[in-house]
């Protein structure tokens, strides 16, 4: 998939309200109100569309600590037969919170996660799993918990829900495709550097802006990518934006302005300055930002950039400078406290 097909293609995961998942195995899922809560097994509901690289997102609920379910990833047509999804791919366990190689959040029989910041029962919980290759990053309720690779499992493969005898219910679940040459996975937590004046505030797993103008950065560099993050703003003129593609700046954060492209942050400017654009170069069609969190979502492929706000894309450019270089956040001015968090990058194979 290449250019602008591949810029189209991402986006946000589609949830399908159930149509067409099948049931194999003993048990059921009861399905009312877009909730499947399981029942009897063991079984499992699964979804017959094949795919490679993917971020599969959903939301459970345990009726009691160790209500026991989990979801299987990298498995073959499984027939009726759910026990092809046990021993030929994985299972993202749902179960206890005391640690081991079958509690939430481990990759069954095979490797036990580093925490496990589990709800409640009776609380809804939220499962991300990236699965590139045969390479799994799994997060809960926000937290990286497990990176595992194993060798086995068929890519393109199947996604699952195990009905295991304990009413675990399920909703929201989402499948967001990921190019085929997806090769990496990057959870930008540690090693920023800052440039300039100002700082960040590291704060709940957040990174609050202070001062500027000066940009929080990252060492690593990129060629083509697709990054994702959140961020929030307390007032909707607070200024901010999302540097991509520049060189090593040093101290200097303009060289991020003049070398890269900052997608702006700011929904009372005007056009190529307000949130969505593309500072100085392009406006956004739209702003369809919220009061709380939101989502951006910007994939660069060769020349090609496109932006996302909360799912909605709001900007397509094309771009004549570096093909490689480095992510930012800048903070702009003392007044404007921007928040950021969940900041995240899939590496793509450069053709």
């Amino acid at each position: 998939m290449k250019g602008a097909a591949l810029l189209l293609a991402l986006g946000v995961g589609q949830q399908d309200e159930w149509k067409g998942w099948k049931q194999c195995g003993p048990g059921r899922f009861a399905i009312e109100g877009g909730v499947a809560t399981a029942e009897g097994g063991m079984g499992m509901l699964w979804r017959p569309v094949a795919v490679r690289n993917y971020i599969l997102t959903l939301e459970f609920q345990q009726p009691k600590g160790d209500a026991n379910s989990g979801v299987f990833v990298l498995f073959p047509d499984p027939c009726d037969d759910p026990m092809v999804a046990v021993k030929k791919g994985y299972e993202i366990q749902i179960y206890s919170d005391k640690p081991a190689k079958n509690c939430m959040g481990a990759v069954y029989a095979a490797q036990a996660p580093t925490s496990i910041p589990v709800r409640k029962p009776g609380e809804w919980n939220e499962y991300e799993i990236v699965v590139i290759g045969r390479k799994m990053w799994i997060r809960l309720n926000g937290t990286l918990i497990n990176t595992y690779e194993g060798d086995r499992g068929e890519s393109p493969g199947f996604i699952g829900l195990q009905n295991h005898g304990d009413a675990v219910k399920f909703r929201n679940v989402r499948v967001k495709d990921l190019p085929d040459g997806a090769v990496a996975y990057h959870e930008l937590v540690d090693g920023w550097k800052q440039c300039g004046p100002g700082s960040f505030e590291r704060k709940d797993g957040t990174l609050v802006s202070e001062g500027g103008m000066g940009m929080l950065w990252h060492p690593h560099p990129f060629q083509d990518f697709v990054l994702m993050l959140e961020w929030k703003v307390g007032r909707r003129e607070d200024n901010s934006g999302v540097f991509v593609r520049f060189p090593d700046p040093g101290d200097d954060p303009w060289v991020a302005v003049k070398k890269g492209y900052e997608v702006q942050i700011c929904d009372t400017a005007d056009a190529k300055h307000r949130t969505g654009s593309i500072y100085d170069f392009k406006d956004s069609t739209e702003i369809p930002t919220r009061a709380d969190w939101n989502q951006y979502e910007i994939a660069v492929v060769g020349q090609k950039y496109a932006v996302r706000i909360n799912g909605k894309l709001v900007n397509e450019f094309t771009g004549d400078r570096s093909l490689e270089g480095h992510v930012g956040l800048q903070n702009h001015d003392a007044e404007s406290r921007v928040a950021y968090r969940n900041i995240r990058v899939v590496e793509l194979k450069r053709e």
